[in-house]
């Protein structure tokens, strides 16, 4: 028996886009469902279980915070250039 063709939705298409915009992201996923696929084939206890994942949403975590700051940084760079038009960014001099 074949395997069934099946849709991707818009939300499972955003998200695909939104891990493709952000490699870190991309890799901290990953490794959570890396962590949860290796922890099935080994007799381990529920606490070693738990201790590989936390440290995987960790990342994830840490890669979404990244993200945001980044794309925060953005927004307010714009928005202080559009208010401040007058504005010019100069060195100090020496």
């Amino acid at each position: 028996m074949g395997k069934k063709p099946f849709k991707v939705s818009e939300k499972e298409q955003s998200l695909v886009q939104a891990l493709r915009e952000s490699p870190e992201l991309l890799k901290a996923v990953e490794a959570v469902l890396e962590s949860s696929d290796a922890c099935q084939g080994q007799l381990l206890s529920a606490d070693e279980v738990e201790e590989a994942l936390i440290k995987d949403v960790r990342g994830v975590g840490r890669a979404a915070m990244t993200r945001w700051a980044s794309q925060a940084e953005e927004r307010l760079a714009q928005e202080f250039k559009s208010q401040a038009s007058k504005a010019s960014a100069r060195k100090k001099k020496s």
